[in-house]
């Protein structure tokens, strides 16, 4: 637990370094001053960060909300909703019903699955979701399949590719959505942000 400090009543708790850059410049965007994020590294590790996270001084003492938010991955939102609860509780704490409502206990508690609660998928789906036009799909997509065709290989994570070959052509140092969103490459206004940016206010 070293390196985390909670200073504000409300916390934002992901999964790894590249959302907690994300986060924190889509929560300054927000405004939403009031909100600590922290990294709980990968799923694997949530559990074990949230016990010691809840058991923490300063947790007990201040904190007043947290919501937790990870990607689906290849599973639709359900599977991810699952394990976090069941994380939660062994935790101590009284576990959501539904994704992206919180509970009206203290502290708070709600889950996000990422892309958008329901499908498979990650922060970078959301990302590219938001910029994405026909033409730049048509782009990136004969980019990989003349790759294909010349033998250059497949990626295994499409999205991430996909994202990063966006991200390749603005100027950005680290082709990762923690540095664009600090840009301001990912179009907040874009209908696809519109239930997460939702879920953080009512955090």
């Amino acid at each position: 637990m070293e390196e985390v400090k909670i200073t504000k009543g409300k916390q934002l708790l992901v999964e790894g370094r590249t959302p907690l850059i994300f986060f924190k410049a889509l929560l300054n965007h927000l405004d939403l001053q009031d909100i600590d994020v922290q990294n709980f590294k990968s799923n694997v590790e949530l559990r074990g960060f949230l016990q010691a996270f809840a058991n923490r001084v300063e947790f007990k003492d201040i904190v007043e909300a947290y919501g937790i938010i990870r990607d689906a991955e290849k599973h639709p939102a359900a599977a991810a909703f699952s394990s976090i609860c069941s994380s939660i509780r062994t935790a101590g704490h009284q576990a959501p019903e539904h994704i992206a409502a919180f509970t009206s206990f203290n502290p708070r508690i709600g889950v996000y699955i990422l892309p958008n609660c329901l499908d498979a998928g990650m922060l970078e789906t959301l990302c590219l979701e938001s910029v994405i036009t026909t033409n730049m799909r048509g782009c990136i997509e004969a980019y990989f399949n003349c790759a294909d065709s010349a033998g250059i290989g497949t990626p295994t994570n499409q999205t991430k590719a996909h994202t990063r070959a966006f991200l390749a052509t603005q100027e950005i140092d680290e082709a990762q959505v923690g540095r664009a969103a600090q840009k301001g490459l990912w179009n907040w206004e874009h209908r696809a942000f519109e239930s997460l940016k939702a879920f953080l206010r009512a955090l």
